[in-house]
């Protein structure tokens, strides 16, 4: 393993900035140890205030040492024939309270004002919740709006959410439910 982690220090991760361990593999049960005595897991530590241009703390050449980030891992693995002792790439989202807290906050604001004209303008009560989670596979959070407006209320929303938040760096999806 420090072979692996000198290739990665020098070819990868330290002219990007980003830091991350290396983590044996736990593997399942009914794999013979000497078969998987080499495997393992990268993780990836993200800073979310660096990361995503909501912040303050936005840092644009810190954002993009991401893109290839996987390309790059791999390409250096296989310098020394590693890339199939590699079982997964995970992120270690940092500093998140600015996604969670400020952003959370303004984005219920936006579902409430949308909840409350599609309300208004069909005579019916409408709910809906904004959601924020990070997934360790994907570096960016995953925002999901989830509400029982009418369809074109729910685009309106989420049209409005990413023309007023610089939200590039995060997947939105929209669920709508239907209230039984």
């Amino acid at each position: 393993m420090e072979t692996i982690k000198k290739l990665l220090d020098q070819l990868v991760f330290y002219p990007k900035g980003i830091t991350y361990n290396i983590e044996k593999y736990n593997h399942p049960y009914g794999i013979p140890d000497e078969e998987t005595k080499d495997w393992f897991n990268v993780v990836v530590d993200v800073d979310a205030e660096k990361y995503h241009a909501y912040s303050d703390k936005y840092d644009e050449q810190y954002y993009n040492s991401f893109e290839y980030l996987e390309d790059s891992l791999y390409s250096a693995l296989n310098y020394i024939q590693k890339t199939n002792n590699l079982r997964g790439i995970h992120y270690n989202h940092r500093n998140t309270g600015i996604i969670f807290n400020d952003l959370k906050s303004k984005l219920d604001k936006k579902m409430d004002e949308h909840l409350l004209k599609a309300s208004r303008e069909n005579k019916e009560v409408y709910m809906g919740e904004v959601e924020i989670f990070y997934d360790k596979s994907q570096p960016y959070p995953s925002i999901l709006l989830t509400t029982n407006m009418p369809e074109e209320y729910s685009n309106a929303l989420f049209i409005d959410i990413t023309d007023t938040y610089d939200l590039d760096d995060t997947y939105i999806n929209t669920n709508d439910y239907d209230e039984e």
